[in-house]
């Protein structure tokens, strides 16, 4: 599935195996990510271009954008809930919509200034289209927009996406918030929200810097979710990399702590798309001192990863609060295998075949 690409080279191993990773080594995660979701789309155009005549009017206009415009397609496909439209579209024949592929080639068509009449399916009265928003395809009124934040991280300043519109943000299998509605249905839920991410981004660029190029690189989008304010509830998934879901933190500091988090857990999925990280026969069920919920060794992996960057933010937290970090010590003691039957760390890194 994944085309070959530049390998990681000893040092940017040994400084992802640390937790953190300069910009290179992100853009060569993200090359990985890239091949997968071409090969998703070389299945699903197709696939759709078979059933409907506006899915091979969206697949040609697709095949010419490939062509033309490859790197704005890559762009596009970085899109984190491109991966799980597709999946869902190829296991589920008889709920593909080919509308979302028209979304996908108009917002490639939005990005470099083309105007093409492309046909949508007779009952669709509106269309998502990937960082775009959704647009009315009749006379409806005007469309709803997603949310855009500024993110500035050091000298990296681009938008961030407050996903709150595209459906298949329910793949976190955790209550999304609904744009009609909080938190960010009012001006007052999203200057929240603006002020936390922007307490969050200062925390990062400030006091963990070594995380700059992780944010720059890998966040695509922050998708709310339902809960309330200060519960320190997120998540990410494997098919979704670059989105962060989560409930309204309760402070800048913990947007920071929660992003970080999920960011790692992406950046662990990515890596062991790479190679692998442990024997995949072992069927070891592990503790961590940070859950009281049994993990597989990938699961456990990944957990342990993510506890880098939580370790690191008490350590940064240290200089407002000496409470932090016996809070930390308490909570981790026996972190992260003690007292189970643990498989030995790896000694060697796999390329997939």
């Amino acid at each position: 599935m994944i085309n070959a690409v530049e390998p990681l080279t000893d040092d940017q191993f040994d400084a992802l195996l640390s937790g953190h990773g300069d910009a290179d080594t992100m853009e060569i995660l993200n090359a990985v990510q890239d091949s997968i979701n071409r090969h998703y789309l070389m299945q699903v155009g197709p696939f759709l271009a078979e059933r409907s005549d506006v899915g091979e009017v969206a697949w040609a206009h697709m095949q010419i954008i490939h062509s033309e415009h490859p790197d704005m397609l890559r762009n596009i496909l970085r899109y984190p809930y491109f991966r799980p439209w597709a999946i869902r579209t190829l296991a589920d024949p008889d709920k593909a919509d080919p509308n979302v592929l028209v979304g996908y080639v108009a917002s490639v068509y939005g990005h470099i200034g083309k105007r093409a009449p492309i046909p949508v399916t007779d009952d669709t009265e509106h269309m998502f289209s990937p960082g775009g928003g959704v647009y009315p395809t009749v006379a409806k009124p005007s469309a709803k927009e997603p949310i855009i934040a500024t993110e500035i991280i050091g000298e990296h300043t681009r938008p961030t996406i407050f996903e709150d519109l595209c459906p298949e943000r329910d793949i976190f299998r955790r209550h999304p918030a609904d744009h009609a509605r909080a938190p960010l249905g009012r001006t007052s839920d999203l200057s929240t929200w603006q002020f936390m991410s922007d307490g969050g981004f200062d925390f990062i660029f400030n006091h963990m810097p070594q995380y700059v190029p992780t944010v720059s690189h890998t966040l695509r989008c922050v998708t709310p979710l339902r809960g309330n304010r200060g519960r320190n509830i997120s998540a990410t998934h494997a098919d979704a990399l670059g989105a962060v879901a989560m409930a309204l933190p309760g402070s800048g500091e913990r947007f920071a702590n929660l992003l970080l988090k999920e960011l790692q857990t992406g950046k662990m999925h990515a890596l062991h798309r790479m190679y692998e990280l442990y024997d995949p026969s072992n069927e070891a069920i592990i503790h961590t001192g940070w859950t009281p919920t049994p993990q597989t060794v990938n699961e456990a992996l990944c957990s342990t990863y993510a506890h880098l960057s939580i370790v690191e933010w008490w350590h940064a937290r240290l200089e407002n609060t000496d409470s932090a970090w016996t809070h930390y010590r308490h909570h981790s003691a026996n972190a992260p295998f003690a007292g189970c039957n643990t498989p030995s760390p790896p000694t060697w890194r796999k390329p997939h075949d």
